[in-house]
């Protein structure tokens, strides 16, 4: 608005002078002495005339600027086309590269270097190439080579960390993810490197110290930040559990309160605390993990909790321990177990029947074996349940990359995964009628030198 209203202002004021001048006429004149030239002008010719002097002098003013800038920008603009016509070389050759047609990646390599002198995706592109040709020592020169230069240092870093695993290098391996971490605080796959590497060297405390110092701009979210410590935490307290109750205890209390589902955890914390002699406090951390993840080991923790108890005292705090979630199987074979043990043949099998009416398991039959020769001795009855074990569903068992364990270990001995033990069925194989008689033939033979 301001500008309209002084714009406007503008206009008038020189309406108004030109047409006072218009009402009082003038005249102006010019000699130059030199041509003998004189020239007489009105005022209006005057002012005219200097108004398209000032023009014309502006006007040659902006050419001589633009003829100036010319040649800059003239090479500019072919600075410019060069650096696309790279650029466009190198997004086809990433995509050559992508679909290993390894000729036209070459050639488009070639095209991108005539146009652009350095660039980080010329690397990235290179590496590809080389890796695609099966130049593995070209391949580990590169990398070194990025490794050593500011934009390309990371992807130098990444590529020597992944040579060095390939090759069994955990030491080396280890460097590289470090060297990467000082230059990236946080960065993913090196927080996950350097847990894996300490986990696998059972340094927990190294393990708990980078997976806190990346705790917030790290590769885990909260939950699962939780559960890694818990597991850390964990084998740290299975570690100390033995020589200093005091600090498994206090690792173990802190495991359980980040997960109270992680049954390690409570277990550890548990048996601490029996060590110390806290009794109540043992059997309330394994109750609220039995609420919440009713697993055996809870239930053979719970029930030898004190080693001064009877076999019928065990049997009785296995009926506690089953009234906590009496919906749960498991509570149940605690109870068939405390009752093997203390030779409550009667219990033991009527609690086992319902478990083998609702769903049967191989761990249930080889209970039931364990009943009828601890019973009666009838090896045809033995035998017919040992069978009947081959043929039903396998029971949970700790789980990892494929590998059975008897009990949980915090870290996967194939592939070095933390938490990678789960409680699950394993794969089952199906046995023909060959194997079934070979097995069969091993249960005779056991029976037979049992009752030798």
């Amino acid at each position: 608005m301001f500008q309209i209203i002084f714009l406007g202002s503008m206009i008038s004021a020189i309406v108004i002078v030109f047409q006072w001048l218009a009402y009082h006429p003038g005249s102006v004149t010019l000699i130059w002495p030199t041509f003998n030239i004189s020239v007489e002008l009105t005022l209006m010719q005057a002012i005219a005339a200097l108004i398209f002097m000032i023009i014309f002098v502006m006007i040659i003013l902006r050419i001589l600027i633009i003829l100036s800038y010319t040649p800059k920008k003239c090479k500019r603009w072919q600075i410019e086309r060069r650096r696309e016509k790279g650029y466009q070389a190198i997004s086809k050759g990433l995509i050559a590269a992508g679909a290993e047609d390894t000729a036209t990646a070459r050639r488009l390599i070639t095209k991108a270097y005539k146009c652009l002198t350095s660039d980080p995706l010329l690397d990235l592109l290179e590496m590809r190439i080389i890796l695609l040709e099966g130049e593995y020592e070209k391949a580990h020169r590169k990398l070194i080579i990025m490794k050593d230069q500011v934009d390309t240092k990371l992807l130098g870093l990444r590529g020597l960390y992944m040579e060095a695993e390939n090759q069994n290098e955990s030491g080396a391996a280890a460097n590289f993810a470090r060297d990467a971490l000082k230059e990236r605080p946080g960065l993913p796959w090196a927080v996950k490197a350097m847990l894996k590497y300490f986990s696998l060297s059972s340094q927990w405390e190294e393990a708990l110290q980078i997976l806190e110092t990346n705790s917030k701009n790290g590769p885990f979210k909260r939950i699962e930040y939780n559960r890694k410590r818990a597991v850390l935490l964990t084998a740290l307290a299975l570690r100390e559990l033995m020589n200093h109750p005091e600090k498994a205890k206090m690792h173990a209390l802190a495991a359980h309160n980040l997960d109270s589902s992680l049954v390690p955890a409570a277990t550890t914390a548990a048996k601490a605390c029996a060590i110390l002699g806290d009794f109540r406090k043992a059997s309330k951390i394994l109750e609220t993990t039995w609420k919440r993840e009713p697993h055996p080991d809870i239930a053979n923790t719970y029930v030898n909790l004190h080693p001064k108890d009877s076999a019928l005292d065990r049997l009785k705090r296995s009926e506690i321990l089953n009234q906590k979630n009496p919906d749960h199987k498991e509570g149940k074979y605690a109870i068939v177990n405390a009752a093997i043990h203390a030779r409550q043949w009667g219990k033991a099998r009527s609690v086992l029947t319902t478990i083998l009416q609702d769903n049967p398991t191989d761990r249930a039959c080889l209970l039931m074996a364990k009943i009828e020769e601890g019973e009666h001795s009838h090896r045809g009855r033995v035998r017919e349940w040992l069978i009947h074990a081959l043929k039903t569903p396998k029971s949970p068992t700790w789980i990892a990359d494929g590998q059975i364990a008897d009990f949980w270990e915090p870290v996967s001995p194939v592939t070095g995964e933390l938490d990678a033990f789960k409680w699950k069925v394993p794969f089952q194989k199906i046995h023909n009628s060959e194997s079934e008689i070979n097995y069969c033939d091993l249960i005779n033979e056991s029976l037979t030198c049992k009752n030798h």
